[in-house]
């Protein structure tokens, strides 16, 4: 599994859309073991940082509960 940066991911659309093809043309399950506890909580907070720092950066905008609208 390779790790990506978002930025970087958003400055690429078109090989982006390259990698989703291939990745959705993979078979068997993403993930063979399940994530520990500290993982979870890490990827967690990881998440919920970046959503923060985009809406207060302006670039999604939560519209409704649980909708947001992404702006470029």
């Amino acid at each position: 599994m390779r790790a990506y940066d978002y930025d970087d991911w958003v400055l690429r659309p078109r090989e982006n859309a390259r990698l989703i093809a291939r990745l959705a043309q993979r078979r068997g399950p993403a993930r063979r073991k399940p994530r520990d506890p500290v993982e979870a909580k890490l990827l967690q907070q990881a998440a919920l940082e970046s959503m923060r720092r985009r809406e207060a950066g302006g670039r999604i905008v939560r519209v409704g509960p649980r909708r947001y609208e992404f702006r470029l």
